[in-house]
Parts: structure tokens; C-alpha cells; sequence
């Protein structure tokens, strides 16, 4: 079967995007529970970013309304690039004492990955 090459350019992009997220997921999952030696707030990773996208998939329609589609997703990609390189530049200075600060940043970045994650329907 021929596949068309713009599909092809969207699936192996879809495919790397997938693969980076879980590995991200993952990532943080693991930094948390060697920092704290606790389960539930390593738990607490895939709470975080599951209610963050809940409440940006709520939101992001009324943005829509609002600005414009381009702007609003090119935005929110470029706000969660940035978040995720403060993120990782910040991790070494994360300890038992700061590590919640974690948890806020990946809030944000699930926020704003959220506004992304559109059903294309809309």
C-alpha cells in the first residue's frame, strides 16, 4: 500500500512527539520517587498532567473563541518547549524541599500541551 507523503511526514512525527512524552512521563516519574523514596507522589506525576490536560481541554474552546488558532497553538508549543528546558536545566537544583516546585512546572507544561491535543473536529 502507497501511503501518501504527507501522512508519512505526520505518522513518524505523531510516532517521535509519543515516544518524547512517555519517555518525559516516565522521566519525571522516576526523578520524583528517587528524590522523595515515596510512591504517592510518584503517583502523583500522571494525576498531575491528566488533570492539567482535563481542565486545558475545558478551557482551550473558549480561547479558541477568542484568538487565533495559529497563534494560540504556536504559543502554547513555544510556552511548553520553554517550560520543559527550565525543567530540565532545573532539575539539579530540586530537592526534598522544593521538589512540589516540580510538580507546578509540570502542571503548566500539561496545561499547555493540552491546548495542542485538540480533537481536530473543532
Amino acid at each position: 500500500m502507497k501511503l501518501n507523503r504527507n501522512f508519512t511526514i505526520l505518522l513518524t512525527g505523531q510516532s517521535f512527539a509519543n515516544i518524547g512524552d512517555v519517555l518525559y512521563m516516565v522521566s519525571i516519574i522516576y526523578m520524583i520517587y528517587e528524590l522523595t523514596g515515596s510512591a504517592a507522589s510518584a503517583a502523583f506525576v500522571p494525576f498531575i498532567i491528566t488533570s492539567s490536560m482535563f481542565v486545558s481541554n475545558a478551557l482551550t474552546p473558549l480561547l479558541m473563541q477568542r484568538f487565533n488558532l495559529k497563534w494560540l497553538l504556536a504559543g502554547s508549543q513555544i510556552g511548553k518547549t520553554a517550560l520543559l528546558f527550565g525543567l530540565a536545566y532545573g532539575m539539579p537544583l530540586f530537592s526534598l524541599s522544593n521538589y512540589y516546585f516540580g510538580f507546578f512546572i509540570i502542571g503548566l507544561i500539561a496545561l499547555l500541551d493540552g491546548c495542542a491535543v485538540q480533537p481536530p473536529n473543532r
